[in-house]
């Protein structure tokens, strides 16, 4: 309502009640505002700034919980050489369920009484575990610590230093419904009728939801791979198939060649009755439906897979490269050694109805994920505090193998406005953190995959290149590659190339 307007509409009557002269009432309102300048003052200089009570509460409580988590990294006695791994997964509503056996070769760097593999919600059938090799010790129990998903085998006697063992189990898992571990997928056909399918996603510590392994990125090893599957279906992992046979009327088992040294959450396996398009080495995968979407994907992935193996001057190593479209993916994409998995939206461009930003959008993705097969698949970072080394040199040279496919689209000048400046509003806030951190346990691994990791990681990368000059630049990262190829790093290796 207007002031004005109320003016005019007053009518005076006799006034009942307290009054005050004028000059106590100015009085008393400059008491008042004192009073909460003062008040505000208080607050500004005993609380920090920036911060609440109870802002700082929760910070402290954060650290609290922080101290608390407890030290998951297996003992040093023992290390991995090779798994034989068979999952038969139950692909049916009621009974998602998969068995499995594990045979381990490993060799004892320093005598010790016990082995230490990680589980997380698989059941083992005690009576089914052996321990072999020359004067094996026999197990006395076995048991479990929950807190650091840890399956112990107590022994006898010692493991001694330098013999190399077998050991071997069989285990009962789920294909859950949790988007981790070897899990269960769905889509509706073109009758509206639910297609299942078993997919997995390992990164960074769920390998050991679908077997009893070594599941840490240091722990590299050699893999056999063997998924028994219903006949109607295909599988699919991170090498060819060498072998098929038929088990009885409705389960087949594809044999699946002996994979480089690689690390567990690389390793993937998939069963569905997707279809494929292909080239002599690159394969795309999805449901039937959206397969004609596959195109693009399919011609860009070589062309950039080519690019890197010049600009990288290292070979890929596998014999084959495969692309798959999951209906139901958390991740944007999952850089698994030979078998890529995407989230459909990230791999599939259909011209007629997308826009321009989505095919660029599908591009980058491939590219980097592409860029992992080196880097952090090649060579691995020895554990999750140098993520930055893998996702930083990925979310950076993307945008290489985009201009190497479309260089009119000035990929550099996209990183600038994209990844650096961005970054840089993130990386003065009081909640940034160094691109190197210390993390001890699954839940914190999970905090670092964040911007800091990728952009700051991938701006520090490009600053590098800068000032080195591309001569410089490319030998030093084909050096670091060559010296690292299958094996593991810290972010000191990089800079000693």
């Amino acid at each position: 309502m207007d002031q004005s307007k109320t003016a005019n509409n007053l009518s005076f009557k006799q006034r009942k009640g307290c009054f005050l002269q004028r000059w106590v009432l100015v009085l008393l309102a400059a008491v008042a505002i004192c009073c909460v300048l003062l008040v505000g003052l208080l607050v500004g200089y005993l609380t920090p700034c920036g911060s609440s009570p109870r802002s700082e509460a929760q910070v402290e409580n954060k650290e609290v919980a922080r101290k608390e988590l407890p030290y998951v990294l297996l003992p040093k006695s023992i290390i991995p050489e090779h798994y034989d791994v068979e999952l038969q997964p139950f692909i049916l509503p009621g009974n998602f369920t998969f068995n499995g056996k594990v045979r381990v070769q490993i060799r004892v760097l320093e005598e010790t009484d016990n082995v230490t593999l990680h589980i997380n919600n698989i059941t083992v059938n005690e009576a089914s575990i052996r321990l072999s090799g020359v004067d094996a010790p026999g197990i006395a129990k076995t048991s479990e610590d929950l807190e650091r998903q840890f399956y112990i085998l107590h022994l006898k006697g010692k493991l001694r230093t330098g013999q190399s063992y077998e050991v071997y189990m069989e285990f009962l898992g789920c294909l859950n419904d949790q988007l981790a571990g070897f899990y269960r997928s769905s889509y509706k056909d073109e009758e509206g009728q639910t297609r299942w399918l078993a997919t997995t996603q390992f990164q960074a510590t769920d390998a050991r939801r679908a077997f009893p392994c070594f599941d840490e990125p240091a722990l590299k090893a050699t893999f056999n791979i063997t998924i028994v599957h219903w006949a109607n279906m295909t599988s699919l992992s991170n090498m060819p198939i060498y072998k098929t046979e038929r088990r009885d009327n409705i389960w087949t088992a594809d044999y699946f060649e002996t994979t480089v040294r690689m690390s567990t959450y690389l390793l993937a396996f998939i069963v569905s009755d997707f279809k494929s398009r292909s080239t002599p080495e690159f394969s795309v995968w999805s449901r039937e439906a959206v397969l004609n979407t596959s195109t693009y994907a399919l011609e860009v992935g070589p062309k950039i897979l080519k690019f890197y193996e010049s600009f990288f001057n290292v070979k890929y190593p596998l014999p084959k490269t495969d692309m798959v479209a999951i209906p139901d993916f958390n991740a944007g994409a999952m850089e698994n050694w030979g078998l890529i998995t995407y989230r459909e939206t990230a791999l599939l461009y259909d011209p007629r109805y997308s826009s321009a930003s989505n095919k660029q959008r599908v591009i980058v993705v491939i590219s980097h994920e592409l860029a992992h097969q080196w880097f952090g698949n090649l060579v691995t970072p020895k554990w999750w505090d140098d993520l930055w080394l893998n996702e930083g040199f990925a979310s950076y040279v993307e945008y290489l193998g985009v201009n190497a496919v479309h260089p009119d689209w000035m990929m550099d000048q996209q990183f600038v406005l994209e990844d650096l400046q961005d970054v840089m509003d993130l990386d003065c806030l009081k909640t940034s953190h160094p691109i190197s951190i210390p993390v001890r346990h699954p839940d914190e691994i999970n905090e670092i995959f964040d911007r800091i990791s990728y952009e700051k990681g991938a701006s520090i990368i490009r600053m590098m290149k800068y000032f080195l000059g591309d001569k410089d630049f490319g030998t030093g990262l084909t050096n670091y590659l060559n010296a690292k190829k299958f094996d593991n790093a810290v972010q000191d290796d990089l800079w000693a190339h």
